[in-house]
C-alpha cells in the first residue's frame, strides 16, 4: 500500500514542485535548512544525532507552532530533561519556532521530510524519537506508518475534522482506520471532532482533550508593531481588520466599509483626512495568503480609481512599505500582505471581521487570537471548521453575526457607533475563552503517561 502511495506520490510532487518554489521565494522565514524537506542534513546530522532518543513534534506553520510551542514549554516544566525535536513545512512556522525556542537547550528544530518512504525513514534514523507527537490535522501515511512500524508511539494532537473532510475520509475508510488505528493516542478539539474520527476509526483511542488554542498566552511585545507611518501619529479614530481573508471577501469588505457614513461624507464633501478626527475609520485588509498580496493591489487599485481625483482615496501595502499619498497624509486602506504578524495587527484593531465566512465561505478561521485580545468580533453565520468555538462565543453573546453578506455594512456601523457595545462583546468573548482552558495540560498527561 504504501509502494503505491509513494508512486503516486512522485507523480503528483511534480506538479507541485513550481508552487513550493514560489512559495519558497514570496514567502518570509527561516529558509537556511530548507533541504531536509528531503531530508538532506549536511552537518547538522551530526548536532541532530544527540537528540536520539527523543519526541517529535511535528506543527505545520505559525497557527500549530505556536500552540506547540505552548506545549512544549509547558510539558519542559514538568519533564525538563526530555529532548524534543520540533518540525514545521513553512518558512514562516520555521522562523516563528526557532523564535520561540531559542532559549531551550534540549529542544531542535528541523523541516519536516516530504512523505517519501526513504525521506521519512532516514530522518526517523536520524534521530530514532521514542514518540511522534503531531498536531491537528497532518496525517502523513509514511510519517505515521513508518514511525508506528518502528515502534514509536505516534501521537494525534488538537485534533479536529471537518463536516467536509470527514465525508472524503469515510469514503476512504479502509484506509484511514488502517492509518489511525496506528495512533497510541488522538486528542480531539471537541466533542465532534471526536464523534467524526470515531465514526473513520471506531476502534482507535480518541478521547475529547480540549482546544489548546484556548491556552494559548498573549506575546508581550505587540505594542512594538506601529502604524503610525500609515495612519499619522496623532490617529484617534478607529480600526476595522479583515483578518485571514479569502477571495472575494476582499471586495466585499471594501464595498461594504465605503457604505459607512462617514466615509461617504469625506468622499462626497471633498474632506481630508483629520488625524486628530476621532470619527476617522481605517481599514487593513489582510489575507490569509500573504502572496496574494499583488493580486489585491491591482483590485484595490481598480475600486478606489472609480473616485474622483480630489477625493483620493490613499492607499499603502505594507509588504513593499508602497504608499500612494503625500507624506504628511494618512492612509485610509493598508493592505498588510506579510506573515507573522496577525496577532500585533489584531491588538492595533478595534473591530476584527473573520475571513473565510463571508463572500460564499463557511469554513472560517479561529475566532480565539482576537476573543483573547477583547476585540469585537464580525464573521458569518456558519463556521464548519471550528463549529465548537463558534458556538462556545454565541452562547456568551460574544458575537457579531452575519446573515446576510450585505448586512455587513450595518454590523459596522452598529460597533463604530457604540464603543461601549464593542468593549463588552470584547470582555464578553475573553471570558467565554477562560471557561474553557486546561486542554494543553490534558494533552500533556496522556503523552506523559505513554512515555
Amino acid at each position: 500500500m504504501l509502494l503505491i502511495y509513494d508512486l503516486i506520490f512522485v507523480i503528483i510532487f511534480w506538479f507541485f514542485v513550481p508552487v513550493m518554489i514560489y512559495k519558497l521565494i514570496k514567502r518570509p522565514g527561516y529558509k537556511r535548512t530548507f533541504l531536509e524537506r528531503f531530508s538532506v542534513y549536511g552537518k547538522r546530522a551530526a548536532e541532530l544525532q544527540k537528540f536520539k532518543n527523543c519526541v517529535w513534534v511535528h506543527a505545520v506553520s505559525v497557527g500549530e507552532g505556536m500552540i506547540a510551542c505552548n506545549m512544549i514549554a509547558e510539558w519542559l516544566k514538568q519533564n525538563p530533561t526530555l529532548k524534543i525535536a520540533v518540525s514545521t513545512t513553512t518558512t514562516t512556522g520555521q522562523q516563528l519556532v526557532r523564535d520561540k525556542l531559542a532559549g531551550y537547550e534540549n529542544v531542535t528544530v528541523i523541516y519536516c521530510p516530504l512523505d517519501l518512504g526513504y525521506m521519512v525513514k532516514r530522518t526517523l534514523k536520524l534521530l530514532e524519537p521514542k514518540m511522534l507527537v503531531i498536531f491537528e490535522t497532518e496525517l502523513w501515511p509514511n510519517m505515521i506508518a513508518l514511525s508506528a512500524r518502528m515502534g514509536i508511539k505516534v501521537c494525534l494532537v488538537n485534533a479536529r475534522m471537518s463536516d467536509k473532510s470527514c465525508k472524503g475520509y469515510y469514503r476512504y475508510r479502509y484506509f484511514f482506520n488502517k492509518l489511525l488505528s496506528k495512533f497510541s493516542f488522538i486528542g480531539t478539539q471537541s466533542y465532534h471532532d471526536e464523534q467524526r474520527f470515531a465514526r473513520i476509526s471506531p476502534d482507535s483511542k480518541i478521547f475529547t482533550t480540549g482546544n489548546m488554542k484556548f491556552d494559548q498566552q498573549i506575546p508581550q511585545n505587540l505594542d512594538s508593531l506601529s502604524l503610525d507611518k500609515y495612519f499619522g501619529v496623532d490617529f484617534k479614530g478607529k480600526i476595522i481588520l479583515a483578518a485571514s481573508t479569502h477571495e472575494g471577501e476582499e471586495k466585499l469588505i471594501l464595498e461594504q466599509f465605503f457604505k459607512l457614513n462617514q466615509m461617504k461624507d469625506k468622499l462626497t464633501n471633498g474632506e481630508q483626512n483629520n488625524n486628530s478626527d476621532s470619527n476617522d475609520v481605517k481599514l487593513i485588509l489582510m489575507p490569509r495568503h500573504a502572496e496574494r498580496g499583488s493580486e489585491l493591489e491591482v483590485m484595490i487599485r481598480e475600486f478606489i480609481a472609480q473616485f474622483p481625483a480630489d477625493k483620493k482615496v490613499k492607499f499603502g501595502r505594507r509588504s513593499t512599505n508602497g504608499r500612494n499619498c503625500l507624506d504628511n497624509d494618512s492612509l485610509d486602506i493598508l493592505l498588510a500582505d506579510t506573515t507573522g504578524e496577525m496577532l500585533h495587527f489584531i491588538n492595533k484593531s478595534d473591530i476584527v471581521i473573520m475571513g473565510k465566512s463571508l463572500a460564499g465561505h463557511d469554513e472560517g478561521h479561529n475566532l480565539i487570537e482576537p476573543a483573547l485580545l477583547k476585540k469585537a468580533i464580525i464573521c458569518g453565520k456558519e463556521l464548519t471548521n471550528f463549529r465548537f468555538i463558534l458556538q462556545t462565543l454565541k452562547n456568551a453573546e460574544a458575537l457579531t453575526i452575519i446573515d446576510n453578506d450585505a448586512n455587513l455594512y450595518k454590523a459596522m456601523e452598529k460597533l463604530l457607533e457604540d464603543e461601549s457595545l464593542c468593549q463588552s462583546l470584547g470582555e464578553k468573548a475573553f471570558g467565554a475563552l477562560q471557561a474553557h482552558c486546561g486542554a494543553t495540560a490534558k494533552n500533556i498527561k496522556h503523552l506523559e503517561d505513554l512515555l
